[in-house]
């Protein structure tokens, strides 16, 4: 993983605005920060992956990676114990999921609320969020 991480990262950037095949869109820095953080955050490098997305998505100017971004970063904080921090994220998530009508960021916070059992005011104004979502409520 760490030597293809490294690959992507020397080839980032290389022709920017072309694509390259197989991507549809150019292959960034800022893409290669997002799978470097996802794939540290499934490995459950808790560390390093708190390092690169804190570098990740600020470097991520679409609303709708870093949206998914957000939630993989939540799902890792969720299983360690940080349901607080993984339920705003959430939140900041659900938010750009409702704005661009995103079915897939809308389950995948779904997917990040099951993994968060403990009950505060944050993962209450989370699940807030989810039920209004299909009330038609605004927040």
């Amino acid at each position: 993983m760490t030597d293809a991480l490294r690959t992507a990262e020397r080839l980032a950037d290389r022709h920017p605005g072309e694509a390259q095949w197989p991507w549809v869109f150019a292959f960034t820095s800022a893409k290669v920060a997002r799978y470097q953080s996802s794939a540290l955050a499934k490995f459950g490098d808790l560390s390093a992956a708190r390092s690169v997305y804190a570098t990740a998505i600020p470097s991520m100017t679409a609303p709708k990676p870093q949206a998914l971004a957000k939630i993989e970063y939540a799902l890792l904080l969720a299983g360690t114990g940080r349901q607080d921090e993984a339920a705003r994220l959430g939140g900041e998530a659900l938010r750009v999921g409702k704005q661009y009508g995103s079915e897939r960021i809308v389950s995948n916070v779904r997917t990040l609320r099951s993994k968060l059992p403990e009950r505060s005011s944050e993962v209450d104004d989370l699940d807030h969020m989810l039920i209004s979502l299909y009330d038609g409520e605004q927040w």
